[in-house]
């Protein structure tokens, strides 16, 4: 999982969790419903390494980081004063 930017005219994705110097290319993207900024699920097809940049393919677009899917869960989910617990 990581956040889709566009960087130099070019599709890549920082990845969540890793502290990389440089971003994982994706690849050509026309065609997918994703925006700079966005969360992308993506599989990775080569790793970086001391000659190659890392190079992935996006598996699945979560949406933007502003999304408020999680806040909507949060609310649905929460206990009224009226409700009972036993």
């Amino acid at each position: 999982v990581g956040t889709y930017q566009v960087v130099d005219n070019a599709s890549v994705v920082w990845l969540d969790g890793v502290d990389a110097e440089r971003p994982v290319a994706v690849g050509d993207v026309r065609g997918l419903p994703v925006n700079p900024n966005d969360k992308i699920i993506v599989e990775m097809v080569r790793y970086a390494d001391a000659f190659h940049p890392g190079e992935a393919v996006i598996m699945q677009v979560l949406g933007a980081n502003r999304n408020p899917v999680s806040h909507i869960f949060q609310a649905t989910n929460a206990v009224s004063p009226s409700s009972s617990l036993c």
